[in-house]
């Protein structure tokens, strides 16, 4: 572009010559000169135009692919950014669920002692506690111990009655054999019934009894109540209900 800037000027220039040569030497010269002032002052004004245009011209193209290329590295990196930051997220929750996983490895894995020992509480638990041991007790020794606290309460036995009775005269030894030793009270009793293991006697509210003597107490407490003091116990055997069995005494008055 340079050159064909400066072949045109010379063009020019000798033109310039060719029409003015009737002028004088003197004349050309300062025309060459002012040409060539011309020439060398619109040059570089020419030069720096079209440097300048060139340069645009040139590095428009070059910054735009530095831009694309700075675009496409700046994408580049946001996308390895993005991958990384997903590769750490997909590691994280990979870690994440293998530390799940592990954690129900370990959970699976524990030693069967726990579920064994939990099972073995629930079955003791609905195991039932076994009642204590039966405690036996005498019914004629409880018969024999109702009676004296009867007798200490100022009642008389059928057997001490016919006796009395025959000592005075008032029945003969036929009537005493006929009426011995219940005296005619045969049919004129009630029933006490006490259960036969001791640690469930009780009187008929409830009341734990516990011992022959609490027995014997209870049975001459009811007979104390009677009007008439002639009386007499009888132990008669056991009788079964509801499961348990009882002793069955016979009070007579």
């Amino acid at each position: 572009m340079k050159k064909l800037l400066f072949f045109l000027l010379s063009v020019v220039l000798i033109g310039s010559v060719g029409c003015g040569s009737n002028k004088d030497l003197s004349m050309e010269v300062t025309d060459a000169g002012s040409t060539e002032v011309v020439n060398e002052t619109s040059e570089p004004t020419t030069e720096a135009v079209t440097v300048e245009t060139e340069d645009t011209e040139n590095v428009v193209p070059e910054n735009t692919e530095a831009v694309k290329e700075m675009e496409t590295s700046d994408d580049k990196k946001e996308t390895d950014k993005d991958n990384q930051s997903d590769n750490k997220a997909s590691d994280d929750k990979s870690a994440e669920n293998k530390q799940a996983d592990d954690n129900e490895s370990s959970d699976n894995h524990k030693p069967a002692e726990q579920p064994t020992d939990t099972k073995n509480e629930q079955a003791s638990e609905q195991q039932p506690i076994p009642e204590p041991q039966a405690v036996s007790y005498s019914p004629d020794r409880v018969v024999s111990l109702a009676i004296s606290k009867c007798q200490a309460g100022g009642m008389v036995t059928t057997e001490q009655h016919l006796k009395d009775n025959l000592n005075t005269g008032k029945i003969t030894q036929e009537e005493y054999d006929e009426y011995y030793p219940l005296d005619g009270l045969e049919d004129s009793y009630y029933s006490v019934f006490v259960n036969v293991d001791l640690n469930k006697a009780a009187t008929t509210s409830g009341r734990a009894l516990g011992s022959e003597e609490a027995i014997a107490k209870y049975i001459a407490d009811m007979l104390l109540l009677e009007s008439d003091n002639v009386f007499n116990i009888r132990y008669t055997g056991t009788t079964k209900t509801s499961g348990e069995t009882f002793y069955e005494f016979r009070c007579y008055r």
